[in-house]
């Protein structure tokens, strides 16, 4: 896909995204959905959809990176980087917290499934 405009703007309210995703309207693209699975057998501590809807709720203006249009797509998608942190108990038996800066990309629909959520994965 070939990047036609961006800005520094959201295109839609985060927490309308955010009571959306808490009321799991939501649908993950593959990429995302594949990544969760994969993340939940890599990492060193479990991770699930369940810390996705956590991860979103957490989510600030702050997060905000900017919005996307592609030339073959007709929407806007609103990018967020952030830090999560998942508590643990660490091999000698002490909390621990393991710190993850995720890349969330997602667009508001219109349809049963009020956020679509296009890419998810460790910011790179």
């Amino acid at each position: 896909m070939v990047k036609s405009a961006e800005k520094r703007t959201p295109e839609y309210c985060l927490t309308t995204c955010q009571q959306a995703v808490a009321a799991r309207q939501y649908r993950l693209s593959r990429a995302a959905d594949n990544y969760i699975a994969d993340s939940a057998a890599a990492f060193s501590v479990p991770f699930s959809v369940f810390d996705l809807g956590k991860f979103i709720s957490t989510l600030t203006p702050e997060c905000f990176s900017k919005s996307i249009k592609y030339d073959n797509v007709d929407r806007w998608w609103d990018v967020y980087i952030a830090d999560y942190r998942i508590p643990y108990i660490n091999e000698i038996g002490e909390p621990a917290d393991m710190i993850i800066k995720f890349y969330l990309k997602f667009f508001l629909r219109n349809d049963i499934y009020k956020v679509e959520i296009v890419s998810f994965h460790e910011s790179r």
